[in-house]
C-alpha cells in the first residue's frame, strides 16, 4: 500500500520545534493549574522579606549568631518544597495502600529540614553530647509522630478527596438521587454483541432520564469509562453521583443472561444484584424488571399510568428493536460510513415496525449530522431530517429525540430561530435530561445574542454530561460568543485535559486568545487544530485572520493558495473562504462568499451575527442588510 501523502498542516505535529513548544505550553498549563508560579513568587518575596529582617534586626541588631540566617533560609527552602510537592501531586494517581505521592513525599522533606534546623540549633547553642542524646530522643519521637499522621492522614483521604471535589465541581455536584448507567460489558464468546450491550445500556438511560426527580448522566460520560478498569467510588466524584449501574450479558444461541448490579457510589458496596436468564423475545421483560427493582431500591415513587410510560421504545417488535440498537451503535460513531450505515439499520427497522418511532428520531439525528458536518448538501439533509422527525411526532408526541431533532433543523438549516426554540424547549419539557436538547438551545440563543441565557444552558448541558469533550468544547463557544474570552480558554483547556485531540477545543482557544491579541498562542492552536484534523476549514480560514490582524499577509495569502488547492480535491464550503478573505482585508470578495454560503445554508452561518471575528465589517453597510436578511427575526446582541 502506498504511503498517506502529508499535507504541510499533517507534518506541523511532527516537527521538533512544535513538539518543544506544545511540550512547554503543556508544561506551562499544569503549573498555572497547580499555582506553582503564584506558590513560587509568594515565597521569593516574602523569603526574601523574612530574612532581610532576620539579618538586620536579630543578626545586626540584637546580635544573634550568625548561623540564625542558616536556620531562616533551610526552613524557607524545607517549607517552600514541601509547598510545591503537594501541589504538583495533589492531583496525580494513589499509590497501593490507599497513599498518595504527597504524604510520602511531603513528610520526608519536613524531617530533613528539621534534621538540618536541629544541627543548626545545636551549634548555635553549643549543647554538649549529653544533652544532644536527648535532642536526638526527642527528634525521633518527632519522627515517630509525623508518621503516625501520615498515616492516619492516609486513612482519611478518600473523605477529604469527597469533600474537596464536592467543593470544586460545581456542575458535577453531590445529587440526593443521581445515577449513571455504565456500559454493560459483553462476555459472549464470539464477543459480537457489544451494539446489544451498548444499546442495553442506552436504553436503560433514556428510561431513567424520564425520571424528573433522577439526575441522569448522559451516555457520552457513562461511556469514557467504557473497557476501563476505574474504581467505582473514582467514577461516583468524577460524575458526581451517588448510585452507579453496571452489567454484563451473555448470549449463546438465542439464550441471553443478564446480570446487573447497584453500587453505592460513596463506598463501593452493593445495593441490589441479579440475574436474568432469557431468549432474546424477552428483552423487554428484562429491562423491565432491572429498571423496576432499581426504582425501588431508590425509593422513587410514581403512578402506575407514569410507570408505563416510562417504557416506551417505539417498538415492541424485538427485531425491529434489535435493528435500532445497531443504528443507535453506528449513529453514535458521528463519521461518515457510520452515520450512513446507521441510516440503513434504521430504514431496515422501519421495514420491520413502520410504526416504529424511534426508527424515525433516529434517521432524523443521522441525516442532521450528515448536513451538519457537510458529509451531505444542507437542503437534502435539512428535507430528511424534517420529514424523519415530523413522522416520529406523529407517531409519538411526547418523544424527546424527535422534538430535539426537529429543532436541531429548523436552526441550522432553515434558521427559524422561535420555531427552533419551541421545538428544543419542548423536547426539555419531555425530557430534562435530553442533553442534546439544551446543548442546542444554548446555541440558538447564542445567535440571538442571548448570552446569559446560552450559559444557562450549556452548563446544564454539561452539569448531565460532564466529560463528554463535544459538551465541554461547545461550553467554550458558547462563553467566546459572550466575549468572556478568560472563561472561554479556561474551558477549553479543561476540555484537552479530557481529549487532549480535539481540534475543536483547540480552535476555539485560538479564538479566544486572537481576541486578546495574542497571535502567536492562537496561530499555534489553529496549526494544533489542523494538525489534528487537516479538513479543519474553519481553522485554515481563523489562522488567515489571524495572520492578517498580526500583520502577517504573506503568510495569509499562502493559505488562501492552499485552501485553493484544497477545493480541488474536495469540497470546500464557502463559508470557510470567505472568512480567510476577511482576514486578508479583502472585504467585498469575503461578502460575495458569504452570500454563497448563505446560499447555501452552511450551519456555522447562524452565529453570524454576534461572532467576533466580523466586527472589523459589521457597520458595513452590505454586512449590515445581509445580517437582516439572514436573521430577519432576531435580536442585537
Amino acid at each position: 500500500m502506498p504511503e498517506r501523502k502529508k499535507n504541510k498542516f499533517t507534518q506541523i505535529s511532527e516537527q521538533p520545534s512544535q513538539l518543544k513548544e506544545s511540550g512547554f505550553r503543556a508544561l506551562f498549563t499544569k503549573l498555572r493549574k497547580r499555582r506553582i508560579i503564584e506558590t513560587l513568587a509568594a515565597f521569593i518575596g516574602g523569603g526574601w522579606l523574612l530574612v532581610e529582617v532576620v539579618e538586620r534586626l536579630l543578626v545586626s541588631h540584637y546580635e544573634f549568631p550568625e548561623e540564625t540566617i542558616d536556620l531562616t533560609v533551610v526552613s524557607i527552602i524545607g517549607a517552600l518544597l514541601a509547598t510545591l510537592v503537594w501541589r504538583w501531586f495533589r492531583s496525580t494517581e494513589k499509590r497501593p495502600g490507599n497513599v498518595k505521592v504527597e504524604v510520602l513525599l511531603v513528610p520526608l522533606i519536613v524531617l530533613a529540614g528539621m534534621a538540618i534546623d536541629v544541627n543548626l540549633i545545636l551549634q548555635i547553642a553549643a549543647i554538649p553530647g549529653k544533652k544532644l542524646l536527648i535532642g536526638i530522643a526527642t527528634f525521633l519521637l518527632g519522627i515517630a509522630w509525623v508518621i503516625f499522621k501520615s498515616l492516619q492522614w492516609a486513612a482519611l483521604m478518600p473523605e477529604l478527596e469527597n469533600k474537596e471535589v464536592e467543593g470544586s465541581r460545581p456542575l458535577a455536584a453531590k445529587q440526593t438521587k443521581s445515577i449513571v448507567v455504565l456500559p454493560f460489558t459483553d462476555l459472549s464468546p464470539e464477543k459480537d454483541q457489544e451494539y446489544f450491550c451498548d444499546g442495553m445500556s442506552e436504553e436503560l438511560i433514556n428510561v431513567f432520564s424520564r425520571i424528573r426527580d433522577l439526575k441522569v448522566v448522559a451516555r457520552t460520560s457513562a461511556f469514557s469509562f467504557k473497557g476501563k478498569n476505574v474504581d467505582v467510588r473514582e467514577i461516583g466524584r468524577e460524575l458526581g453521583v451517588d448510585k452507579i449501574l453496571e452489567g454484563s450479558i451473555r448470549k449463546a444461541g438465542s439464550r441471553l443472561r443478564i446480570s446487573a448490579q447497584l453500587i453505592n457510589a460513596a463506598d463501593g458496596y452493593h445495593l441490589w444484584s441479579a440475574r436474568f436468564d432469557r431468549g432474546m423475545a424477552d428483552v423487554f421483560a428484562v429491562q423491565d424488571e432491572v429498571t423496576s427493582s432499581i426504582f425501588e431500591k431508590l425509593k422513587i415513587q410514581f403512578l402506575g399510568e407514569e410507570k408505563t410510560e416510562l417504557f416506551k421504545r417505539g417498538t415492541e417488535d424485538p427485531e425491529a428493536y434489535n435493528l435500532g440498537l445497531k443504528g443507535r451503535y453506528f449513529l453514535n460513531k458521528r463519521t461518515e460510513e457510520g452515520l450512513l450505515r446507521s441510516i440503513s439499520y434504521f430504514e431496515r427497522m422501519l421495514e420491520r415496525d413502520p410504526a416504529a418511532s424511534l426508527g424515525y428520531a433516529g434517521l432524523a439525528d443521522a441525516y442532521n449530522s450528515l448536513g451538519y458536518f457537510n458529509f451531505l448538501p444542507a437542503q437534502e439533509a435539512l428535507a430528511k431530517a424534517r420529514t424523519a422527525a415530523e413522522r416520529a411526532l406523529a407517531l409519538d408526541e411526547e418523544l424527546a429525540e424527535a422534538h430535539a431533532s426537529l429543532g436541531r433543523a429548523k436552526l441550522f438549516f432553515e434558521w427559524k430561530w422561535e420555531e427552533a426554540e419551541k421545538d428544543l424547549r419542548r423536547a426539555i419539557e419531555c425530557n430534562p435530561s435530553c442533553c442534546v436538547a439544551h446543548h442546542t438551545l444554548a446555541f440558538n440563543l447564542s445567535a440571538i445574542g442571548r448570552h446569559a441565557e446560552a450559559c444557562v444552558e450549556i452548563l446544564q448541558a454539561q452539569a448531565l454530561d460532564p466529560l463528554s469533550p463535544t459538551i465541554n468544547a461547545a461550553a467554550g463557544w458558547v462563553f467566546y460568543l459572550a466575549r468572556d474570552y478568560d472563561r472561554a480558554i479556561e474551558q477549553c483547556e479543561k476540555t484537552c485535559e479530557i481529549d487532549p485531540n480535539h481540534h475543536v477545543a483547540y480552535a476555539v482557544r485560538g479564538l479566544a486568545l486572537m481576541e486578546k491579541e495574542r497571535f502567536d498562542d492562537a496561530a499555534f492552536d489553529f496549526q494544533k487544530a489542523l494538525a489534528l484534523e487537516p479538513s479543519d476549514f474553519a481553522s485554515l480560514g481563523y489562522l488567515g485572520i489571524c495572520y492578517g490582524r498580526a500583520g502577517k499577509t504573506t503568510d495569509g495569502m499562502k493559505l488562501l493558495q492552499d485552501l485553493d488547492d484544497l477545493s480541488q480535491r474536495k469540497y470546500v464550503p464557502p463559508f470557510y473562504r470567505a472568512v480567510l478573505l476577511l482576514g486578508l482585508g479583502r472585504r467585498d470578495q469575503s461578502l460575495e462568499w458569504l452570500e454563497r454560503a448563505f446560499q447555501a445554508r452552511i450551519p456555522w452561518m447562524i452565529f453570524l451575527k454576534v461572532w467576533p471575528i466580523f466586527d472589523a465589517i459589521r457597520t458595513d453597510p452590505k454586512f449590515l442588510a445581509f445580517s437582516q436578511k439572514l436573521m430577519p427575526g432576531s435580536r442585537d446582541k
